[in-house]
């Protein structure tokens, strides 16, 4: 197990380094872990840089060594207990896709006016089948 880390204890670490899935945090002099984008707060995260920059200081919580003496660390469970308000807890998560069918979200085709006695929808057109409309075979 790594030398002077202990897991479940707190430490007040420094960011030493961001990237797309976390940020590492130096917790011991020489001693670095990853804080997974998902361990950053309780609430949504879009990019760890809305959370931390490096050279910040963070408290974070050793919540795991694997067995090639990589640290796994949480800012969200340091914050929680420590009872500390965590001000990106309220983030909501992103905008859930349009729940409206797709036939309300597209502009109509033009072909698809019922006004107009010349359109043809797909379904209309001779030689269509379950609304697609069929070529002549090649050759």
């Amino acid at each position: 197990m790594t030398e002077g880390v202990r897991v479940g204890h707190i430490y007040e670490g420094r960011v030493t380094s961001i990237k797309d899935f976390g940020a590492f945090v130096e917790i011991l002099p020489g001693k670095d872990g990853l804080v997974h984008i998902s361990e950053l707060s309780e609430g949504y995260v879009g990019s760890v840089t809305d959370i931390c920059r490096v050279g910040d200081p963070m408290l974070v919580k050793a919540i795991a060594v694997d067995d090639q003496d990589r640290v796994k660390l949480s800012r969200k469970a340091a914050l929680a207990e420590r009872g500390e308000v965590d001000p990106n807890a309220g983030t909501p998560d992103p905008p859930a896709a349009d729940p409206r069918p797709v036939a309300e979200t597209e502009e109509a085709h033009p072909l698809d006016d019922p006004a107009d006695p010349a359109a043809a929808t797909a379904t209309e057109a001779p030689g269509a089948i379950d609304g697609f409309l069929l070529s002549p075979p090649i050759g």
